[in-house]
């Protein structure tokens, strides 16, 4: 796993910034896994997920802004670490009354 993130304060260019590392991604061989989408969060601001894979690593790339704050993440898995989970736990995954967040 290899993971990497930046927060701090509401910047006007931290989405740029963010779609700036999607676009890298996607020229150097990542392909989007399923398409992102911005959903609006109740405090103001928004959030988005975007998940790639390559050669067998998904990668999910998020960013939220909010009043205060505004973080951008993303964390590249080696698949075959799923491997052992039970499709219940597996990422995206639909929640069930059994699954423990």
């Amino acid at each position: 796993m290899v993971s990497w993130s930046a927060s701090g304060y509401p910047s006007p260019d931290a989405r740029k910034d963010f779609n700036a590392l999607l676009t890298v991604l996607g020229a150097r061989g990542w392909r989007e896994a399923q398409p992102s989408e911005e959903v609006p969060l109740a405090e103001g601001g928004s959030y988005v997920l975007a998940t790639y894979k390559k050669q067998g690593w998904i990668l999910n790339a998020r960013h939220s802004s909010a009043r205060n704050l505004t973080r951008s993440t993303a964390l590249a898995t080696d698949e075959s670490c799923f491997d052992e989970l039970t499709d219940d736990r597996r990422p995206n995954a639909p929640l069930s009354a059994t699954a423990v967040p």
